[in-house]
């Protein structure tokens, strides 16, 4: 039943549904290749062909919802609070999800609250540390064929990290493959004159391509590519970056840009995957000499890698594959590495050090792309600041260390000492999930907050003492004060006792064990005290993303700072393994 579609045909069937459900079917229009996830309150609704669809794939239940004179519409729901566990469900079976907000305060509305998407969720867009595996990169590709070459982009949007690149021939080249295959990218956008080539198929099919879809080829036109690159990067393409590849790259920014709905600064400069000093192995290469995957295994056991990897950190995991997939060639950085790594494997002391220090550092790429892209919340900006409080202890172990390469990571870590003592300072230990709830910043941070904070402290002491005082004036015991969203504040008594209430308790709810009361004192405390905590939140807030657009100022220096990091997690993970394998 494909509800959108018949309104989308003509206004006639607009006045067949509810406001609520016209501004539902008017988004919906606008994404029609997209589960939309519709906030309503506390839930993300889904209705229609969506809400058949996502009730199988999630298995959640199928109910309705009246929609004016049209009648009922199936409708599912999930609660906002555990979304990103469904949307994950959803993007594993290939799903894009359009996250739709209210984005106007119920409150100040007149009328209906309007409402817009303010992202879309791909497989190969996610930010979530929930959707991401920590050990492993999540590509978005972009292909386009243009004059005798094709040009290849992929972009990490939870690390910044952008590649770039064209392969000669008029049919599929070998090199493209073996970088296609190795990459392994969760989803593929390209042109849609290549959308029935057979071979492409077969390569996104045997890479495990999450999501195919063809686009318009206006999307990939050079002059796109060249004013989408100057405004993302502030300059012109380079000359050495191939046309083709200019164009996926084009492509592939501006596809991210819609699909986030907003800028991406935190995107590093794109880099070709053809590098000088770096030795290519073909997927076979790889797959034969059991670099990543053992033969016998659908992981990893019995491959090179198991044998390698002590790694502590999600940086130096993802790193790790790279060095091993792409050795190196050239004498002088080899040698550089292999000293690094024969001083931290003779020095067992300083090592265990280093790995109990990586222990302890969040992921930073992924912590720097959420910064940068505005979604990042209390939790992200506390595992950051930690994260910057470790690297002076990281700093004095790397300077009593002589390798030429363990002294260049430490004259370019960047310690930023101020933001590591803010974070510090201004946010809780125990810290709330969503950034609506409040209770995000420690006593002393704001003056106002803290007076806010003072007067909902009295409001709860005056409640404390209303439930004394009418259980001692009624007699009833069990008499509580209770509160929730729908009716507020509350005075419940147990059934058995409802002889004893007094005259000016008006009831305001019946439960089976009990009724819920108001008194005109209570009601008037209630609105003082709701108003107050609500000033609160809304406080905290606004001073949370002032907070996170400060932060977004360092991204620079903190991927800067996750480079190094994987570089040192991996050196000494190979020290690690040298010891422990008994290598010489």
């Amino acid at each position: 039943m494909l509800y959108y579609k018949e309104r989308v045909r003509g206004e006639k069937t607009m006045a067949e549904y509810s406001p609520m459900m016209q501004q539902y079917l008017d988004i919906k229009a606008l994404h029609q290749d997209c589960i939309l996830f519709f906030r309503l309150g506390d839930f993300y609704e889904m209705f229609m062909d969506d809400a058949e669809e996502a009730s199988r794939l999630l298995g959640i239940a199928l109910t309705g919802r009246d929609a004016g004179p049209a009648g009922r519409v199936p409708m599912c729901g999930v609660p906002y609070h555990a979304a990103d566990t469904y949307i994950a469900k959803l993007i594993v079976q290939g799903k894009k999800v359009a996250i739709c907000e209210q984005v106007e305060d119920p409150s100040q509305a007149k009328g209906l609250v309007e409402r817009r998407v303010v992202r879309i969720v791909t497989p190969g867009s996610l930010l979530d540390a929930s959707m991401l595996e920590g050990d492993r990169p999540n590509y978005l590709a972009t292909l386009c064929r243009v004059s005798g070459s094709y040009g290849l982009a992929l972009i990490e949007l939870s690390t910044g990290e952008v590649l770039a690149d064209a392969y000669s021939g008029s049919s599929l080249p070998n090199q493209l493959i073996d970088d296609f295959l190795r990459l392994a990218p969760a989803e593929l956008v390209l042109a849609d004159n290549l959308a029935e080539d057979e071979p492409i198929s077969r390569l996104a099919q045997l890479a495990g391509v999450t999501a195919c879809t063809p686009w318009a080829a206006d999307n990939f036109s050079l002059a796109k590519a060249q004013q989408l690159y100057l405004t993302q990067y502030g300059v012109t393409p380079a000359e050495d970056l191939p046309t083709a590849a200019l164009q996926a790259l084009g492509a592939a920014l501006y596809y991210l840009q819609q699909m986030q709905q907003h800028n991406l600064p935190h995107l590093r400069l794109p880099q070709k995957l053809a590098v000088a000093n770096i030795m290519h192995l073909d997927a076979a290469t790889c797959r034969n000499l059991e670099l990543l995957k053992g033969a016998r295994s659908e992981g990893s056991a019995g491959s090179l890698l198991s044998v390698l990897d002590y790694t502590t950190t999600a940086l130096g995991a993802r790193e790790l594959k790279q060095w091993i997939t792409r050795p190196l060639y050239e004498v002088h950085a080899i040698n550089s590495r292999l000293e690094a790594v024969d001083e931290l494997s003779q020095d067992n002391l300083r090592r265990a050090s280093l790995r109990d220090y990586l222990k302890d550092c969040y992921d930073l790429e992924r912590l720097a792309s959420r910064v940068a892209t505005g979604i990042a919340n209390a939790r992200d900006l506390q595992a950051l600041g930690s994260t910057l409080c470790l690297l002076p202890k990281l700093l004095a172990l790397l300077e009593q260390l002589q390798a030429p390469q363990l002294r260049a990571i430490a004259s370019e870590l960047l310690l930023l000492p101020d933001l590591a003592g803010e974070l510090r300072r201004a946010l809780r230990d125990d810290l709330p999930l969503s950034l609506r709830e409040g209770g995000i910043f420690a006593p002393g941070y704001n003056e106002q907050l803290d007076l806010l904070r003072h007067a909902a402290q009295g409001g709860k002491q005056w409640l404390a003492e209303l439930e004394a005082r009418e259980r001692e004036q009624t007699g009833i015991k069990s008499l509580k004060v209770g509160f929730n969203k729908v009716f507020g504040y509350y005075l419940e008594v147990t059934k058995a006792n409802v002889a004893q209430v007094p005259p000016h308790y008006v009831r305001k709810q019946t439960l089976v064990n009990a009724e819920r009361y108001i008194t005109d004192e209570l009601k008037s405390q209630e609105d003082a005290i709701l108003g107050g905590e609500e000033k609160q939140r809304l406080l905290e807030y606004e001073l949370f993303v002032e907070l996170r657009e400060r932060v977004a100022t360092f991204v620079p220096a903190i991927q800067q700072n996750a480079v190094l990091i994987a570089a040192l997690d991996c050196l000494q993970s190979l020290a690690e393994a040298a010891i422990r394998n008994r290598y010489v």
